[in-house]
């Protein structure tokens, strides 16, 4: 009988190890970093807000829609559609795990 409960509580605690472990590893694909990407669609939604169509070169995200960061739309604005427009790549950074609207708060175009 005293073997039983040692087996359950080992299983448990293994159990409880790899819980948290899922929880706090978070995603693993993509975090606020530096990505190079090409560049789909870009645009204004009607409001002050600049939106970009991006995919990431090296396959962390595809499609995915962001909006650039209050205050330098309008620069932001030229490179994207600089990039757009001569199919060149850029460099953001950005968390594009972010749940709400990624936020892009750096932006260049690579030669």
């Amino acid at each position: 009988m005293e073997v039983g409960m040692k087996r359950r509580k080992a299983l448990l605690a293994l159990l409880m190890g790899l819980f948290m472990a899922l929880i706090f590893a978070g995603n693993s694909q993509a975090k606020e970093d530096w990505y190079t990407c090409t560049v789909g669609l870009v645009g204004s939604s009607g409001s002050k807000h600049v939106r970009v169509k991006l995919t990431d070169t090296g396959g962390k995200f595809s499609n995915k829609w962001f909006e650039c960061r209050e205050g330098r739309e309008k620069e932001m604005l030229a490179v994207l559609l600089c990039a757009a427009a001569s199919s060149m790549n850029v460099k953001v950074y950005t968390d594009p795990s972010d749940a709400g609207k990624p936020v892009i708060w750096n932006v260049y175009l690579l030669p």
